[in-house]
């Protein structure tokens, strides 16, 4: 009977881990469907093809982060209103993966800081990548091309100011670094 009964208990522990196992599956695919909703909604309300802009975005990570992690730093990014583009985006998520590898930090942490940046003009985050950004004279030059003064700049005018400058040092940066290479740890799974 003892051994019944422990065939019984062990029974139930599997089960018990079965069902939250697929609990959670259920969540994590739940998640990633919201995700990805809202990519969609975002990119195509930008007038452009989701499928095509995610792959442009991926293809410039070079398979190196996971359509959740990719997804979740777009719409981060996107949702900014900042006027950002899916070429500068996949080109600034290019970027951070180049610049990060070389200081150790993985894609998907250099990724999100990009994003954060993007999202809400704090660029302090994307010093540790080498880029430095001068946000006061990119406001300022953003603010004589609209012929106003750095006060009178919304809040999406000083958003977008610092897309440009964010480009061109990271471009200053990669330049810098030559041919991309990549090795068999890079790939996500």
């Amino acid at each position: 009977i003892q051994s019944a009964m422990a065939i019984v208990g062990r029974f139930k522990a599997a089960a018990v881990g079965a069902f939250t196992d697929a609990m959670n599956a259920a969540n994590d695919f739940a998640r990633l469907t919201n995700v990805q909703e809202s990519f969609n909604r975002t990119v195509e309300g930008m007038g452009e093809q989701a499928p095509a802009a995610f792959e442009k975005i991926n293809a410039a990570l070079n398979g190196t982060v996971d359509d959740f992690e990719i997804m979740m730093a777009a719409n981060r990014a996107f949702r900014s209103d900042s006027g950002i583009t899916v070429d500068q985006l996949a080109e600034l998520f290019d970027a951070a993966q180049r610049l990060g590898k070389q200081t150790g930090e993985d894609t998907t942490a250099s990724i999100q800081k990009m994003s954060f940046a993007l999202e809400t003009g704090m660029t302090r985050g994307l010093k540790t990548m080498g880029i430095l950004v001068d946000t006061s004279a990119a406001a300022a030059r953003a603010a004589a091309n609209l012929g106003k003064q750095v006060s009178e700049l919304t809040e999406k005018e000083q958003l977008a100011a610092i897309i440009p400058e964010i480009l061109l040092k990271s471009r200053e940066q990669i330049a810098k670094m030559g041919d991309e290479t990549l090795n068999i740890g890079d790939k996500i799974a």
